[in-house]
């Protein structure tokens, strides 16, 4: 079935969603004990329609990046679009973010000049810490239960894989 997810101002969509928990450690093994005391570990969209990330305030990375005297720094909170032809998986564990197989990332300014990453895996690094906004931003790390602890995730490395791996960004 068609799956739709929203993390704060982004969203994305596919099919075939699969969740995968952390065994329960309490020594009970019941469905229902299962489902609510187990750690979520990951989450995985086999089919990738596409992906509309928001960057964070401040942009992506922007301090590795810095924007060149041609571009506007309000361009660093503009939108990118993510598709490809494999799977999207979020490890909770690892706090990375993967998409595989021909992804194609494109950031169109308002100015119109495009930005544009090409690769066969793109894995996004997050860190993760106590959420000092609302909870939109924020994970819930445990599944089902009161106990869960949540974080604000944010970017911290990002890793393209491919042979070859092509990034047009004329304002960069």
């Amino acid at each position: 079935e068609r799956v739709d997810l929203r993390y704060g101002g982004s969203f994305g969509s596919g099919r075939d969603l699969v969740i995968e928990l952390a065994p329960d450690n309490t020594g009970t093994h019941t469905a229902s004990s299962t489902a609510a005391a187990g750690r979520l570990r990951s989450v995985e969209l086999v089919r990738v329609d596409r992906f509309h990330l928001q960057p964070p305030k401040g942009g992506l990375l922007t301090k590795d990046f810095p924007v060149t005297d041609g571009a506007d720094s309000a361009d660093q909170n503009t939108p990118i679009e993510i598709t490809c032809r494999g799977p999207f998986r979020f490890d909770v564990e690892r706090q990375v973010a993967s998409f595989e197989d021909q992804v194609d990332v494109v950031r169109v300014h308002p100015n119109g000049e495009s930005e544009q990453l090409n690769c066969r895996l793109l894995e996004i690094h997050f860190t993760g810490q106590e959420p000092d906004s609302s909870p939109e931003e924020a994970i819930e790390t445990k599944v089902g239960s009161n106990q869960g602890r949540k974080m604000s995730v944010k970017p911290t490395r990002i890793v393209a894989v491919g042979h070859p791996v092509i990034v047009r960004s004329p304002t960069h």
